[in-house]
């Protein structure tokens, strides 16, 4: 009786234990199986990052789609993440040449995918990269569409970069973030709509700006310390439309100084006439907060010079929207120009740059710069007519201004309409009662 219980017990104790033979065999078949698998696609992410770095953007993300079909979030998560984050690495880069939206969309949702394997808790250094990359690209978003809302993401993405990237452990990083920080800050002053919230914004670019400056030294980084730089000068420049005009504008000609001990001509030629480009415009402004004639001609003269030396890099066929823009920067500094000596001289001088600037600033293309540079324009005919050919100078006045308003309306630029809608009533009056005579 016992042995056939027994008997019993044994043989359903050798089928569990075939069962579990099987199932174990199965189990480490499958698992040697995605060992494999995995071995295979992290060969192919390599290849994948080769063509990365070597900017072959569309075929990367070619491999990376191609390695995504077989990555799974759950057992690969390390390779999910790299294959999402630079696939959207690619995204970014292809947005700078062609269909910008859509790309920059695609990079964020690939950086959004990264970040659900890659966390702060299990992965903070790749969670850090991820971060940071996200926010450039919705600060390059915001250059497209919802610009207030894209940069307060970028703001809260490059501020959760932060939280991975210390100063004590990651300084090279930290520093990268805290001059994106500075950047996305120093682009949201931008949207705000009064003086207080614009100057917290640009004290908080300063502010990182200055923290990045800490690790971006002139010796161990030099190409980085410039562009943190330059940058800090242009938020400088922007403070200094809100308080304390001298001194901000001060400290953004040494920022820009700084920077060009750095970018020579010889080594970084763009970035060099990017900074001239910027003094330029801030010896101009240093020259209307004084009121002797003798430094406002000095610093005038130096903006000149700072807008001829951009020039030197940015010619009409290889970079004609920086140079139409200088155009517009050096007409501004002719008829400051006019105020001090040779005034027909130097107003010929600015109508002829404006002119130039038009070349460029078509009203289909860039209506904004057409509209800024039509009123600008407009002055300098207005300050013409004081001189000579009075009636002919006051018709292309009230002509410039008339351009103007094709994109300055009330119901989209109320502020630029009202501007050049009181310039237009003013010389028209004059006109009138001229030709009254």
């Amino acid at each position: 009786m016992f042995k056939g219980k027994f008997d019993a017990i044994n043989f359903f104790s050798g089928i569990v234990i075939g069962l579990l033979v099987v199932i174990i065999g199965y189990y480490l078949f499958q698992h040697g199986e995605r060992e494999r698998v995995k071995d295979v696609l992290q060969s192919s992410v390599k290849n994948a990052n080769e063509l990365l770095k070597i900017g072959m953007y569309e075929d990367a993300l070619e491999k990376y789609c191609e390695i995504f079909k077989e990555v799974s979030e759950k057992y690969e998560p390390e390779l999910y993440g790299d294959v999402k984050n630079n696939s959207g690495i690619c995204y970014e880069k292809l947005a700078l040449v062609g269909n910008k939206e859509e790309n920059l969309k695609k990079a964020i949702l690939n950086y959004q995918e990264a970040l659900k394997v890659r966390t702060l808790e299990k992965d903070f250094v790749d969670y850090g990269w991820t971060q940071n990359n996200l926010g450039n690209a919705y600060r390059a978003l915001s250059e497209v569409r919802d610009k207030k809302e894209n940069l307060m993401r970028a703001i809260g993405a490059h501020e959760e970069a932060l939280k991975a990237r210390t100063r004590g452990e990651y300084p090279f990083e930290y520093a990268m973030s805290q001059h994106n920080l500075g950047s996305a800050y120093w682009s949201f002053s931008e949207v705000q709509e009064n003086d207080q919230d614009i100057e917290e914004c640009l004290l908080k670019s300063i502010e990182a700006y200055e923290n990045a400056l800490a690790i971006r030294t002139p010796d161990e980084y030099p190409v980085n310390y410039a562009t943190t730089q330059n940058n800090l000068g242009a938020a400088y420049s922007s403070l200094s439309r809100i308080r304390d005009k001298k001194a901000n504008i001060l400290k953004a000609i040494d920022a820009f100084h700084e920077a060009l001990s750095i970018r020579t001509i010889e080594k970084h030629p763009v970035d060099y006439a990017t900074t001239q480009s910027n003094l330029g415009v801030a010896y101009w402004s240093l020259s209307e907060v004084h009121d002797s004639v003798q430094l406002k001609e000095e610093y005038l003269r130096k903006a000149t010079k700072a807008n001829e030396e951009a020039l030197k890099i940015f010619s009409i066929d290889k970079y004609p929207i920086k140079w139409a823009g200088i155009q517009n920067n050096l007409g501004v500094v002719y008829v400051a120009f006019s105020g001090i000596r040779d005034a027909e001289s130097n107003l010929r001088n600015a109508i002829q740059t404006y002119d130039s600037a038009l070349i460029i600033y078509s009203i289909d293309k860039y209506p904004i710069n057409y509209a800024q540079t039509q009123n600008n324009l407009g002055n300098a005919y207005e300050e013409m007519s004081l001189i000579r050919d009075k009636e002919n100078y006051l018709k292309k006045a009230i002509a410039a201004y008339e351009e103007a308003l094709k994109i300055f309306t009330i119901s989209e630029y109320s502020s630029d309409y009202e501007m050049v809608k009181l310039s237009l009533d003013r010389v028209k009056q004059r006109l009138e009662q001229l030709l009254a005579r």
